[in-house]
């Protein structure tokens, strides 16, 4: 036999059977007889889904080091500027009192400058390296400081917290801030995903080196651009949204050496969260 062609580069996706994708690289080689007659093609497979991974890791680090430079100067260019819409607002709204039609408009203006400097300080945060402090908690705890800290979000509304987690090896060591931040983040996107009632589960399944949760929520569930979009940095579908929640969530699970993951449920979305038990912190920058 000899071999007469070969292909080389060519990388699609397949998908295991516990559900898991990995990229496949492969190379195709075209073998015939030596007689011509029968021909072969002979193609390997090559795993590079870490190359894959890495890759995009290095490409979304250099991006976000972009953005910090840029952020971080321009929040230091704007923040003395907002100071002084603030402070000459106040100053305003003592002159102004009991003018109804002016003390709205100034209202505005304040809370202009407010949601600037929210959206400023919560990609300046966003940017920066994350440093993990790390400390022995229990999950349940943490989710739960989170869900009381969205009560004003929940007030007057028909919401159910779902607890599935009799097996679950509940403490593990993690950054209790930033996990409650993560909480706070997937929480909010749920409760806002639908005016009507909501109903939210949390599943865990543990063993001695990993938690696992899954935040489900039977909202709407995401659209195609929304699932292939979620953990880009200001993407959204919100009007007054910057876009940073759910990639938050990916840098603070980076830095605890995990994974996160969303799709579609059976009634609406599903976020997977896995984190070692016990592991030191992880520099995400």
């Amino acid at each position: 036999m000899s071999r007469t062609d070969r292909y080389r580069g060519c990388t699609n996706r397949i998908r295991c059977k516990n559900g898991e994708a990995r990229e496949i690289r492969w190379s195709n080689s075209k073998w015939s007889e030596a007689d011509g007659g029968q021909q072969f093609i002979l193609a390997i497979g090559i795993d590079v889904s870490d190359l894959e991974e890495a890759t995009q890791r290095a490409v979304r680090a250099e991006r976000l080091a972009a953005i910090g430079e840029t952020v971080a100067a321009l929040a230091h260019e704007s923040r003395n500027a907002i100071q002084r819409i603030k402070a000459a607002a106040e100053v305003l709204a003592i002159n102004i009192r009991g003018n109804v039609d002016s003390e709205e408009e100034l209202s505005v203006v304040q809370r202009a400058a407010s949601d600037l400097s929210t959206l400023l300080e919560s990609v300046r945060a966003f940017a920066a390296p994350i440093h993990a402090k790390m400390e022995c908690a229990d999950l349940r705890e943490i989710w739960r400081r989170s869900w009381d800290d969205l009560k004003c979000k929940r007030s007057g509304r028909d919401v159910l917290l779902v607890e599935n987690v009799t097996s679950c090896l509940r403490e593990v060591k993690v950054d209790v801030c930033r996990m409650e931040q993560l909480f706070r983040n997937l929480f909010l996107n749920a409760l806002e995903a639908s005016d009507g009632p909501v109903r939210i589960e949390i599943d865990c399944e543990c063993n001695e080196e990993m938690v696992c949760l899954k935040v489900i929520d039977d909202g709407p569930g995401l659209s195609a651009e929304q699932s292939a979009h979620l953990f880009e940095p200001f993407y959204t579908t919100k009007p007054t949204g910057t876009g940073l929640g759910m990639p938050i969530c990916q840098r603070i699970a980076e830095a605890h050496g995990g994974t996160i993951a969303a799709g579609n449920h059976s009634n609406g979305t599903e976020v997977a969260i896995c984190v070692p038990r016990v592991k030191a912190a992880v520099l995400v920058s």
